[in-house]
């Protein structure tokens, strides 16, 4: 399977000048970055894009231009272009938590030139992102699946068979639910989910996601659900008598 992950939502979790860039150059990059992140709070997104442009133009392997320049073009309506900077703010991520394009390409490839069946995970998250904008609509954190997301994976797995001969007439092909009645018959419970969601919000509220000195946030539960999560994530409570 190709790997899919948060483009639309997850910021570079290390983003860095090039080894050979002087430092007159760094300080020419970041006055463009600043003006352009300046007219971005503003709303100024088209102002604030051409400055991202330029800093890119300075040095183009600093994810976090790239990254605010995907964010001006997406709220501009230009999704494409959007779409290859969020990429290459992906690509360019100094911490390598995300699977860069290379790796997608050389799965491919793989598939494409032997045996392989290929599972194009990348492509079926994209086909069910607004706008082919992979974010957390099917994304936790920087790349694990949400519940959705995972129910996706499934089926894209379960369609790459199903599309072989490696199965031969063993699959049934007349179950032919809905991707939400197939959720329903997962087992899955709210109270897991809600389990789930702790402790993402336990990891991104961390390093590499929060940097020394950042200020942490506070989880506060919306719920009975929620607090019991909450209590047996922090070994308050069993999985039984939750």
């Amino acid at each position: 399977s190709t790997l899919a992950s948060n483009l639309q939502n997850q910021p570079p979790l290390l983003a860095s000048f090039s080894k050979h860039t002087p430092e007159q150059v760094k300080r020419q990059w970041t006055v463009l970055f600043d003006s352009g992140r300046a007219a971005q709070t503003a709303g100024n997104f088209a102002e604030a894009l051409n400055n991202f442009k330029h800093a890119i133009g300075v040095d183009s392997l600093h994810a976090e231009a790239h990254f605010h320049a995907a964010q001006c073009l997406d709220t501009l309506g230009q999704y494409p272009q959007a779409s290859v900077e969020y990429r290459a703010a992906r690509d360019y991520d100094g911490m390598r938590f995300r699977a860069s394009s290379d790796f997608n390409e050389l799965i491919r490839s793989i598939c494409t030139g032997g045996n392989a069946i290929l599972a194009d995970a990348e492509e079926a998250f994209e086909k069910n992102s607004p706008h082919g904008l992979v974010g957390s609509n099917l994304i936790l954190e920087h790349l694990h699946p949400n519940f959705s997301g995972y129910a996706l994976l499934a089926k894209t797995f379960c369609q790459a068979l199903a599309e072989s001969t490696l199965l031969g007439n063993n699959l049934h092909r007349d179950r032919n639910l809905s991707d939400e009645e197939f959720k329903n018959l997962s087992g899955i419970t709210e109270f897991e989910l809600e389990v789930g969601n702790y402790r993402v919000f336990e990891l991104t509220n961390a390093w590499p996601f929060k940097q020394a000195g950042e200020a942490r946030n506070t989880y506060k539960p919306q719920n009975h659900v929620q607090e019991l999560a909450v209590r047996y994530v922090r070994k308050g409570t069993t999985w039984s008598d939750a």
